[in-house]
């Protein structure tokens, strides 16, 4: 994570997916969804010692998707590979949501990609088996 002295900061993750060894890509949606939550919550919990908390903007972009399956195995879903190389979002936030609810402002970033990767009703914050 990298936060510059005007107030932007960037995250970047290399591990969102997977290449297998049968030539498919695998979209691991708990990293994803993982790794914006921390950084919203880190980014949230600095305007909040800042004494900011009017509307910023956050996005997020993941990269590699074209064809790409989804890491949740799911039994009552056809695997359907992800139709574009980009997803992309952009949302004007309020700072101390940041803070106290990151993961709300997670899914306001990632939620469409989630249910288009994994279906309607995967839970990515769920704990795991």
């Amino acid at each position: 994570m990298i936060v510059d002295l005007n107030g932007t900061a960037h995250l970047f993750g290399g591990r969102a997916g997977l290449s297998m060894r049968d030539g498919s890509r695998v979209l691991f949606e708990p990293y994803v969804a993982g790794n914006v939550t921390r950084f919203l919550a880190i980014l949230g919990g600095l305007y909040a010692r800042a004494g900011y908390f009017a509307p910023v903007g956050v996005g997020v972009a993941v990269t590699g998707l074209k064809d790409a399956f989804s890491s949740a195995d799911r039994w009552d879903r056809m695997r359907t590979p992800y139709p574009r190389e980009k997803f992309r979002r952009v949302r004007h936030l309020a700072a101390g949501a940041l803070a106290s609810e990151p993961r709300k402002a997670a899914m306001a970033l990632v939620g469409d990609l989630v249910e288009a990767s994994a279906g309607p009703h995967y839970d990515v914050f769920a704990p795991g088996p």
